[in-house]
C-alpha cells in the first residue's frame, strides 16, 4: 500500500501474509494459524499449454495448488462460446463456465425463488435456508453476484450462495440486480437498497432476524455491497450488521500497482476492468462525483464491520487493500486477508484447489462468528487467532 499508516506493501513476487486489524491499523502477520495460514507456493513441473502461453508474457507467477488445473478447465470452456455476439458470448460463457466448475447442489437447504415487485421492474431473488424451524429467525446475508456488472445471475452463483448458507449457518438471499450496460450506475445499488428495505420490513414473514442482516458479494457484487452500505446511511435505512467483500472492485483508478503488475493475468485483465467500468458508469460521468461510490466517500466512520478477501495476482488487489485501510483508519472493525498465489475469482476453484477451499471455509467461519454473535471491537479482533 502506498500509505505506510496501515501497513507496508510487500513485493509482488513475495509471499503476503494474512492481515487483520489491530487498533484501527492493518498489520501483516508473521505467523500462521489453523484457519488463516499462508499457503505454500509451488512451480508446476509439467506446464500445461495455458501455462506455457502465460510464460510468453513475462516471469511465471507462482500459483497456488490447483490453480493451473482450474485454468486449463476454464480455457476449454471459453472456446465453446465464439459463435454468439459479444455480449451474449460473455454472458453465455460465464454461465457455461460456472456450471462446469460448480459441484452438485448443496443438500439440506430449502431453496425458494422470489420476485420483489418494485415500480417499473421486478427483482429476482433466491432464498437459501438451512434446516431449521420454519419460524426460527435466522441471520441473513443479502448476496450480490459478480460478473463485471454485465454478466452473472442467480444460476452462476447458485452453488456459492448455497454453500455460504450451509457452512455459515445463515439464510442467504441472492439478488439478480439490473445489469449494465442496459442499466448503469446506480441501478444495481438501488436494487440492493430495495431488497435491504424489504428484508427489514418483511423480516417476520421470511423468518429473518432484522437485527442481523448483512450484505456481501464477490467482485462487482462486492462493490454493490460496499456501495449499499453508503446508500443506506445516506438515506436513513438501518445499517447492515456486517459486510463481506470478496475481491471487490472499488474504484476505476487503473494507475495502481496491482493494475499494472497484474494487467495480463488469466481470468481478469486490466483491459477487462476498463471495459466493465465503461459499461457500468454513466457516460461522461466523473466517478468521484457520483453518490455512494465507496472510493469517493470522505467519511467511512460508522459503516458496518467488514471482511475483505483479496488475491495476490488480481488487478483488484489494491482496490481491496486500500479500502480495508481506509475502513480501519476510520475505526471500522475490519478483517483483511490477501491470499498468496491466487487469481481473481479463485473461490470458484475450490473443487480443484485445496487452498481455495480452505479460504472459503475460513470465510464461512468469520461470517458465522460475526452474525451469530456481536461483532468484536477493533481491539478484540487484533488479539484473536494468533
Amino acid at each position: 500500500m502506498s500509505d505506510g499508516t496501515h501497513g507496508q506493501r510487500m513485493g509482488s513476487r513475495g509471499r503476503r501474509r494474512f492481515s487483520r486489524v489491530r487498533s484501527g491499523r492493518l498489520h501483516h502477520r508473521n505467523g500462521t494459524s489453523s484457519r488463516w495460514r499462508a499457503f505454500r507456493y509451488r512451480k508446476a513441473t509439467a506446464m500445461s499449454k495455458a501455462s506455457e502461453k502465460r510464460r510468453e508474457t513475462g516471469p511465471e507467477p507462482l500459483f497456488a495448488e490447483g490453480v493451473d488445473a482450474y485454468l486449463d478447465r476454464v480455457t476449454g470452456i471459453s472456446a465453446q462460446t465464439k459463435s454468439a455476439s459479444s455480449r451474449e458470448r460473455m454472458r453465455f460463457g460465464f454461465r457455461s463456465y460456472s456450471a462446469a466448475m460448480d459441484d452438485a447442489p448443496q443438500d439440506g437447504l430449502h431453496r425458494k425463488n422470489w420476485y420483489l415487485a418494485c415500480p417499473g421492474r421486478e427483482i429476482p431473488l433466491r432464498l437459501y435456508r438451512p434446516e431449521a424451524g420454519d419460524d426460527e429467525r435466522l441471520p441473513t446475508l443479502i448476496f450480490f453476484h459478480g460478473g463485471g456488472w454485465v454478466q452473472g445471475d442467480l444460476e452462476t452463483h447458485d452453488t456459492l450462495a448455497a454453500e455460504l448458507a450451509a457452512h455459515a449457518g445463515i439464510q442467504v438471499i441472492s439478488v439478480h440486480y439490473r445489469r449494465a450496460p442496459e442499466n448503469r450506475h446506480p441501478a444495481a445499488i438501488e436494487d440492493g437498497f430495495e431488497v435491504l428495505r424489504w428484508a427489514i420490513a418483511e423480516a417476520a414473514s421470511h423468518a429473518i432476524d432484522p437485527g442481523r442482516i448483512a450484505v456481501g458479494g464477490d467482485s462487482a457484487g462486492g462493490f454493490i455491497a460496499a456501495s449499499l452500505c453508503h446508500m443506506a446511511r445516506r438515506l436513513g435505512l438501518p445499517a447492515p450488521c456486517f459486510q463481506m467483500l470478496i475481491y471487490p472492485a472499488i474504484t476505476p483508478d487503473f494507475s495502481t500497482e496491482s493494475y499494472r503488475e497484474n494487467a495480463a493475468m488469466p481470468l481478469l485483465k486490466t483491459e477487462d476492468m476498463k471495459r466493465y467500468w465503461s459499461d457500468y458508469l454513466p457516460e461522461g460521468a466523473d466517478p468521484l462525483a457520483l453518490a455512494d461510490m465507496p472510493a469517493a466517500a470522505s467519511d467511512l466512520s460508522g459503516l458496518p464491520p467488514a471482511l475483505i478477501v483479496a488475491a495476490q495476482y488480481d488487478p483488484l488487489l489494491d482496490d481491496a487493500t486500500a479500502y480495508a485501510g481506509r475502513l480501519a483508519g476510520a475505526g471500522v472493525p475490519t478483517r483483511l486477508t490477501v491470499v498468496p498465489g491466487m487469481l481473481h475469482g479463485f473461490l470458484r476453484a475450490r473443487s480443484v484447489s485445496p487452498p481455495a477451499e480452505e479460504v472459503f471455509r475460513a470465510v464461512c467461519g468469520v461470517i458465522r462468528e460475526a452474525m451469530h454473535a456481536t461483532m468484536p471491537t477493533v481491539e478484540e479482533i487484533g488479539g484473536r487467532r494468533r
